[in-house]
């Protein structure tokens, strides 16, 4: 095996970064892939002072170009049994308030143009079994109040505003 570390960083100070870098280039550039034939993992350290230090921070990004590359998490399909599942949680606090989750599609800045889309789709049925639920729930609070739940339109500073559609499809069958 082969394993690229820094040491660890006594009391309250800054252990070393490991970076692991594919060059620019003029036309396309280089890829980096972590595998490993039972697991393969990437994760940022963490710091183990009490109130005051941060962990690391872990960051996934694709390159820009002419075209921006595309960054794609997926989980394994399961030959005979369930698919993998991919999981993003923020992280829980202790004394604050937890970590928040964004899902945002991409700004444009053409004149014309038009900002990405966020789509949230559940998995089709391609057999005789019913398709996946799309659940957008709040969350529960033991002693506060539960969380909310907004579904907002974007504002249109010279154009109209944007609609918000619920619809329930027919049956085919």
């Amino acid at each position: 095996s082969i394993e690229f570390s820094t040491g660890t960083a006594p009391g309250p100070e800054v252990s070393g970064d490991v970076v692991i870098n594919s060059g620019n280039a003029g036309l396309n550039a280089g890829s980096i892939k972590v595998i490993g034939s039972s697991h393969a993992a990437v994760a940022a350290g963490d710091s183990s002072a009490d109130r005051s230090g941060s962990g690391g921070d872990l960051l996934i990004g694709a390159g820009s170009g002419s075209t921006g590359g595309d960054t794609t998490i997926s989980a394994g399909a399961g030959s005979s049994e369930l698919g993998g599942a991919v999981h993003v949680i923020a992280g829980m606090s202790e004394s604050d308030q937890g970590g928040n989750v964004l899902v945002g599609g991409g700004a444009t800045a053409a004149p014309n143009g038009l900002g990405g889309s966020v789509n949230i789709l559940s998995g089709s049925a391609l057999g005789d079994g019913d398709s996946g639920i799309v659940s957008i729930e709040a969350g529960a609070s033991t002693q506060g109040s539960g969380g909310e739940l907004q579904l907002q339109s974007g504002t249109g500073v010279e154009g109209s505003g944007g609609s918000v559609t619920v619809r329930s499809e027919s049956s085919v069958a």
